[in-house]
């Protein structure tokens, strides 16, 4: 019952020392979005049950063009606090999701950086002027960016 979002999955990304995967998330108002979805040329669901749908070549066009609203990368190794901190120094906030979970927030830089003790690490890039929204979404786990 969603409108979805559009985004670009990379499986393999390597960023300075860092590799992993990295979500794009294109700033599109919901008309374009639900269009794209009535046009695509096919349809499946994931893994986890979203719906992915694959763009006609028009489409396709006009998503190379919008602009990125929102990055997630997904690192390949584990990081740690230590070397999270050691990276981008200390968060104007930390929250405390969970036992093993934390989010250290940087609104500054437009990051929040997630630290799973028993999973993976995340960290969430946005423009720093829309850093609001992103907390919002780190407050609500299970939102979409």
């Amino acid at each position: 019952g969603e409108t979805g979002t559009l985004e670009a999955y990379y499986s393999r990304v390597t960023t300075g020392v860092l590799s992993g995967k990295m979500i794009l998330v294109g700033e599109l108002d919901k008309e374009t979005v639900e269009r794209m979805r009535e046009h695509a040329v096919k349809s499946r669901i994931t893994e986890n049950n979203a719906r992915k749908f694959t763009l006609n070549q028009e489409d396709l066009a006009l998503a190379y063009n919008v602009p990125v609203a929102s990055i997630t990368f997904i690192p390949t190794p584990n990081l740690d606090e230590e070397t999270a901190l050691g990276r981008f120094g200390q968060p104007a906030e930390r929250i405390r999701a969970s036992e093993q979970v934390e989010h250290l927030l940087y609104p500054e830089k437009g990051l929040a950086l997630t630290l799973d003790g028993k999973g993976k690490e995340l960290l969430q890039y946005v423009a720093p002027r829309d850093f609001a929204r992103l907390r919002g979404i780190v407050l609500r786990p299970g939102t979409e960016n």
